[in-house]
């Protein structure tokens, strides 16, 4: 492989991570395994960090959105009574 066509694989590369970065931080998509996997690669960290990012934020955001519908329907967690 020469290195114009090994420039030409990086740099579609980057640009195929790039898009994918500006759609997860526009909220447009997702983190998958498979961009955790991909991220983590590129950018030097856990894939396990990403995907913990994700279910955190996803987990917030249903909480907001669906609060008062899990107040009328879910019951709280009965505390436990000391004697």
């Amino acid at each position: 492989m020469t290195q114009m066509t090994q420039e030409k694989i990086t740099l579609a590369q980057l640009e195929s991570f790039l898009f994918k970065a500006a759609d997860i931080l526009r909220g447009r998509r997702a983190v998958t395994a498979e961009t955790a996997v991909h991220l983590g690669r590129f950018l030097g960290a856990d894939p396990e960090f990403r995907m913990n990012l994700q279910s955190a934020y996803d987990v917030w955001v249903i909480g907001k959105a669906k609060e008062r519908m899990i107040e009328d329907e879910v019951p709280p967690a009965v505390s436990r009574v000391r004697a």
